[in-house]
């Protein structure tokens, strides 16, 4: 079965119109796929609704095969990955951002992935090391550094399903790729699910859909990626 099956989601916000209208959708395991759109369209509603923290009006989400309704949270989450535009970071140290997310993670697994996501330089440098605490939200941090940190706790254990909503942003172009190719070589077998308004980005992925009122269609580039 898919790994992830959407089934005629609707979803509106109060007051308005729909986002995701009859929304069908499948992602089978270890595929990479990108998904554009214009702001506003639903995008990041999807991810909200793949992380069960907002719930369909209609429609069904399956998760290999069965229905969300039957699946833990918790569980569920241990299997999904996701780095966003807005990552949240914990009002915590450096370390407990990961405990939260993994608690039995060591910190020699912390800072491979703080290696991996080229923030390890920069924590070396901090009297606290990973015991600095990163202000409410990450305050502390620049907004790259945020995005290294949730790159990092994404890259610190293996996943069935990688989220990435605008990954790279607040990185320059090299310091993106590099990432980027960092994060997919260590998760290659997970699937990707992206959202990128970088066309550069869909080098990465197999398959590209537009969102469009409401429903994905098939995206074909009129540029080549690298362009902008």
């Amino acid at each position: 079965p898919p790994l992830l099956q959407a089934a005629s989601l609707r979803f509106a916000h109060p007051g308005r119109q729909p986002v995701l209208q009859d929304f069908s959708f499948s992602l089978f395991p270890g595929e990479k796929i990108a998904i554009l759109g214009e702001s506003g369209c639903g995008k990041s509603t999807f991810f909200q609704l793949i992380l069960k923290l907002w719930q369909p009006q209609s429609g069904m989400l399956y998760w290999e095969g069965l229905p969300y309704s039957t699946i833990d949270d918790e569980k569920l989450r241990e299997q999904i990955q996701a780095v966003t535009q807005n990552t949240y970071i914990f009002s915590a140290s450096i370390r407990e951002n990961f405990q939260k997310l993994f608690p039995s993670v060591t910190d020699d697994e912390i800072i491979l992935a703080l290696k991996r996501a080229k923030l390890y330089d920069f924590v070396q440098k901090l009297p606290d090391g990973l015991s600095s605490f990163v202000g409410e939200n990450g305050c502390f941090l620049s907004g790259g550094q945020r995005q290294r940190l949730g790159i990092a706790r994404a890259l610190v254990r293996p996943a069935k399903l990688l989220l990435l909503d605008e990954p790279t942003a607040g990185l320059d172009a090299l310091t993106a790729r590099n990432l980027m190719e960092t994060l997919l070589e260590e998760q290659k077998n997970s699937a990707i699910l992206l959202i990128t308004h970088d066309w550069r980005m869909l080098s990465f992925v197999g398959q590209s859909y537009l969102l469009r009122d409401g429903q994905l269609q098939l995206h074909t580039p009129t540029k080549k990626p690298g362009t902008v």
